[in-house]
């Protein structure tokens, strides 16, 4: 880590003060660069990594939680029986504990709940009295499905629904940011290779012009035919509007680089190795899929949770409930925890709670939908799988393998064009050649190095295509 900051920084200072060469950043990490010049960029990293984990979060649906209430009851209504009247009474009631949910749908809760009653205006005998005593009560108490979301299903629905989301979130975050440093880095290498075109093309210019220049001495002289003549004004000037062409384009990919990294990098470009593209295997990319087809893969599982979800919610629900309390009562409320632990007084509560929608016309609707929805999902996914993956997959590998041999032979034709070229000058110096001859070669040459240049363009393209395919079908 310190050794990628320090080079970011020497990248940065390099920048202020001269060329940083092509072979230095391809050591460091580009997306840091981004990510220090590009607020945009920034703040989707940043949105990234903290969405990274995020699945989480629903554990906290198996974790302990701490649970509380706190309530003050004022009662003036006359008292049911006629023996014992007051002119209210006062409940503070507070409780805290403990609840837990199971993966197999029960749900326990320890609780303490200590109660205040405060009576005032109670009659006895021929005077009123005010009265307070405290009740506590530690109890534990259980639910358990039997019907809806019996044996966990719908507590585990919704905790895969949450691993669902978060894991979706996750990855349209990292599309996201993936989408922005790409067409930064394309940016990048475009500006990378256009700089060694123009330079390429103003070599060639170079030279196509100090041969005009002898044959307009020769034209002047008379010693050099007009259609010679000609064929080199007309090799020069188009040698001068494809440089233009050339240096307009370079001039238009660094202005979209400086908007990208907010500053002016002049990037040397001797050491761009055109032998780095290798070829590829489908065998490869089996099991291998990109952060899209992650989403679809997860969207489609989401679909079948929800689905369970919702079935879950509409049926009958019937829950078995049980309870345990040791109880307490005295004056106050040290002598009221000192009567619980004698447990003499426990309160044990089990029971039956159920409810049924009457409604099912609508239930059966809302489960057609959703048993619908996971139809055109799981159709979506077996679409894709069928139709269109191995089509993707086909058409990346066949154009990395043939732009690779593409720009193989492209670079043997370049050494073949400047190997003719060499030798045909050597025969116009030795008068056994003509001008004309050496500006044809001039300009195969010239088309030769522009193929190349596109061909590494390309390439670098169809890398961050291949980089996406970093997910494994089965995770």
């Amino acid at each position: 880590m310190k050794n990628s900051r320090f080079l970011l920084r020497v990248v940065l200072l390099c920048s202020l003060f001269g060329a940083v060469e092509v072979s230095a950043l391809e050591k460091i990490d580009f997306d840091a660069i981004l990510r220090s010049e590009n607020v945009e960029i920034k703040s989707l990293y940043e949105r990234k990594e903290a969405l990274k984990n995020s699945k989480e979060e629903a554990e906290l649906l198996y974790g302990w939680q701490l649970i509380g209430e706190i309530s003050n009851r004022n009662d003036r209504s006359p008292s049911q029986d006629p023996s014992f009247n007051y002119q209210s009474r006062n409940n503070l009631n507070s409780q805290i504990g403990l609840q837990k949910n199971f993966s197999f749908g029960l749900q326990t809760s320890v609780l303490i709940n200590a109660t205040q009653t405060a009576i005032k205006g109670q009659q006895l005998g021929t005077g009123n009295i005010n009265s307070t005593q405290w009740t506590t009560q530690p109890s534990f108490e259980l639910k358990l499905p039997l019907l809806a979301g019996a044996w966990g299903k719908k507590i585990q629905a919704e905790y895969r629904a949450l691993v669902l989301r978060k894991s979706i979130e996750y990855l349209s975050s990292e599309i996201e940011y993936e989408n922005k440093t790409n067409a930064a880095k394309v940016f990048f290498w475009s500006s990378v290779l256009q700089k060694g075109l123009v330079d390429s093309k103003k070599q060639t210019y170079e030279r196509i012009a100090s041969l005009y220049k002898i044959i307009s001495k020769k034209r002047a002289q008379n010693l050099e035919g007009t259609s010679n003549f000609l064929q080199a004004k007309s090799a020069i000037e188009q040698t001068e509007l494809d440089l233009k062409e050339s240096e307009l384009s370079l001039n238009q990919f660094e202005r979209l680089l400086k908007l990208a990294i907010n500053k002016s990098y002049d990037f040397s470009f001797q050491k761009y190795d055109f032998k780095k593209f290798g070829k590829v295997k489908k065998a490869d990319f089996v099991n291998k899929i990109t952060a899209n087809e992650k989403i679809l893969i997860l969207s489609e599982d989401l679909q079948n949770t929800l689905t369970v979800s919702t079935t879950e919610d509409y049926r009958p629900k019937l829950d078995l409930f049980a309870s345990h309390a040791l109880n307490g009562v005295d004056a106050e409320w040290t002598d009221s925890l000192s009567e619980v632990a004698k447990n003499k007084q426990p309160i044990t509560v089990i029971g039956l709670r159920w409810a049924v929608p009457l409604d099912q016309k609508l239930v059966r609707r809302a489960q057609d939908r959703q048993a619908a929805l996971a139809n055109i999902s799981k159709a979506k996914m077996s679409y894709y799988e069928n139709e269109q993956k191995e089509t993707l997959i086909d058409n990346i590998v066949m154009q990395q393998n043939q732009l690779v041999d593409m720009l193989s032979l492209n670079l043997r034709l370049v050494q073949t064009q400047k190997d003719k070229l060499e030798n045909e000058r050597n025969l116009l110096n030795q008068g056994r050649s003509t001008i004309y001859q050496v500006l044809q070669f001039e300009l195969d040459l010239a088309r030769a190095d522009s193929m190349k240049f596109r061909s590494a363009l390309e390439l670098e393209k169809i890398q961050q295509q291949l980089e996406q395919y970093r997910y494994s079908i089965h995770e």
